[in-house]
């Protein structure tokens, strides 16, 4: 509407000054032009603002229910911690019993299935980060239901990606090492965040039993249905490409290690849309 309205402009601009037509008319509809043009910068301004605030509030409404949702997850945990507990004693009088009997699969069993209980009722971290602790809390039931510890670490940094944009990055990347994840003994993923050398880092660990570079590089898709997956990886590539970011993939001490690296100045290159 705004270059509608300039062109209008121009046009009674050029009859002034080619055709030297000037008259009330002109003048007034000039003024009228002039007006709604300002109006409308008015507006777009107004909309801009009441944008900010409703996204302000959608932060704090998320950030508000992330902590319910936390303390929900977390007091579950704690009620069976404590059932757990009060046990505890005759779990331990059952152990050494069966060590003095020379019962050993018994004491293995034993062993295993506390450790399960254990692991099945940890407790969600508040990182501090709200849009972390939501994909955190969407995961939470996955992770718990595959038997799988998370060690999450963040230290507040500026995050130059969009909301949505982190999300992606994020859920992608945790989806890939929840899918992954597999271990002879204890499975486990770490994901620690924080600044390095003005760049937003991402590092995330999953364990694994063989080597995952070795017999698949470029880490193709292994699902039959290759047309419709494989997708998650790819968009993961093209954002941080927009980003001027980069991500690596290695494999240490029996974990398969992404990092990400963005500029913590980075703006997102909008040469075609997306999301």
């Amino acid at each position: 509407t705004l270059i509608i309205l300039t062109n209008i402009l121009s046009i009674i601009s050029d009859l002034i000054y080619y055709k030297n037509i000037i008259n009330l008319d002109i003048f007034l509809l000039i003024f009228l032009i002039s007006l709604l043009s300002l109006l409308i910068i008015l507006i777009f301004f107004e909309t801009k603002k009441e944008q900010e605030n409703l996204l302000k509030i959608q932060k704090e409404v998320l950030k508000l229910e992330n902590e319910v949702n936390i303390h929900d997850i977390n007091k579950s945990s704690i009620i069976e911690l404590r059932r757990w507990k009060h046990d505890m004693k005759h779990i331990f009088n059952n152990i050494k019993y069966n060590l003095d009997h020379g019962d050993y699969d018994k004491v293995y069993n034993l062993v295993l299935e506390n450790n399960e209980i254990f692991n099945e009722n940890g407790f969600l971290v508040h990182s501090g980060f709200d849009l972390l602790d939501y994909i955190l809390i969407q995961k939470y039931e996955i992770m718990k239901k595959n038997n799988i510890e998370s060690i999450i670490s963040y230290i507040p940094c500026h995050c130059p990606l969009e909301d949505t944009h982190f999300f992606v990055i994020i859920g992608n990347l945790l989806d890939n090492a929840i899918e992954n994840c597999e271990s002879s003994y204890l499975k486990q993923i770490k994901l620690n965040i924080f600044e390095y050398n003005d760049y937003f880092a991402i590092k995330i660990q999953n364990t694994i039993t063989h080597s995952v570079l070795k017999d698949n590089f470029h880490l193709q898709t292994t699902k039959i249905d290759k047309n419709n997956h494989g997708f998650g990886l790819k968009n993961v590539k093209l954002l941080l490409n927009r980003y001027n970011g980069f991500i690596d993939f290695s494999e240490e001490n029996n974990f398969f290690v992404v990092k990400v690296l963005i500029p913590i100045d980075a703006k997102f290159k909008e040469f075609e849309n997306y999301y």
